[in-house]
């Protein structure tokens, strides 16, 4: 582990969320592409948008049981540096996958180890989806379960974080990174400026005393 926790902030739709997102320094911003989701972007809007801003951060595709040709034609296309299978994809369908490959999970699975020992994944988003949503849902996690998962694999915890609780999240988990969506929210896809600044700020400052005992 690294001196710095990662910071996705996913679910983004609108251009002055994105642009707050990138001027706040976290490490990546996430487009849900799967149009079951109240925050789903389509890659011909996202196109229009990112014609207009540069950005420094990284780009997370998140997709949904969509087929791989579709995925790596859209990755292409939008210059996505990550994609993120969110849904029941097959993982012997993305060997030698041609971009870097995150793994969502839902850390309550009773097979989560055995899910995650299919993939070859750089990161595994661990979130709490439900039998009705894959993810998003705003319910927090067991945090005990999640970090003996955090010993063995390099993970973006996920699930119900928010600026109030995040600090706890990091000191019990010690995850690679955090991801966050509904946290920093005033309704679904509508990002809160203050929140978003509160999420990046809380997660800063348990940097300094984590890694450096301030």
């Amino acid at each position: 582990m690294t001196n710095h926790f990662e910071i996705k902030i996913c679910g983004m739709r609108r251009e002055e969320d994105i642009l707050k997102a990138d001027e706040l320094g976290v490490d990546y911003v996430g487009f849900v592409f799967y149009e079951g989701s109240p925050r789903f972007i389509s890659p011909v809007k996202l196109a229009k948008i990112l014609d207009r801003i540069s950005l420094s951060c990284r780009k997370v595709g998140v997709f949904v049981n969509h087929e791989r040709e579709y995925i790596e034609k859209v990755t292409a296309e939008l210059g996505i540096d990550i994609v993120q299978l969110h849904g029941d994809e097959d993982p012997q369908e993305f060997c030698h996958f041609p971009f870097p490959l995150w793994r969502a999970l839902r850390q309550n699975a009773s097979d989560v180890y055995i899910e995650a020992g299919k993939w070859s994944a750089e990161r595994y988003v661990l979130d709490t989806g439900s039998a009705e949503k894959y993810g998003g849902t705003g319910v927090k996690g067991d945090w005990d379960k999640a970090a003996l998962f955090a010993r063995k694999y390099r993970i973006m915890l996920a699930g119900g974080l928010s600026s109030r609780n995040v600090a706890t999240a990091l000191k019990k988990v010690l995850p690679q990174g955090v991801d966050v969506s509904s946290g920093v929210e005033d309704r679904a896809g509508c990002k809160n400026h203050r929140e978003m600044e509160n999420f990046v700020k809380a997660v800063r400052s348990m940097e300094e005393e984590v890694f450096y005992g301030c």
